[in-house]
């Protein structure tokens, strides 16, 4: 998976998640911005702990989702968008 996204992604000091019905609110106290974020990427945010690696995510995802191959290029799509708004700490 070559996404431009971390290997083992970590949600960045200061993320607040809560889950929701529909997914989560995700806030980003440091800009005052709210997500929401649809079940799928719930399930990806949470796995962001800085020890799974984005193609283990995509592999729990296909087993949590039932889906018949591993999701890669979408969990890539959902992972470069969450470091796009700041929602994943920069790689070290």
């Amino acid at each position: 998976m070559n996404s431009g996204a971390k290997k083992s992604p970590l949600i960045t000091a200061g993320i607040a998640v809560r889950l929701t019905a529909s997914g989560a609110v995700v806030e980003d106290s440091s800009c005052g911005r709210l997500h929401y974020l649809n079940p799928t990427a719930a399930f990806v945010l949470a796995h962001c702990d800085g020890q799974t690696s984005a193609n283990q995510i995509a592999l729990l995802a296909m087993k949590e989702f039932d889906m018949k191959a591993v999701p890669d290029a979408a969990i890539a799509q959902i992972l470069c968008q969450f470091a796009k708004e700041g929602l994943l700490a920069p790689d070290d």
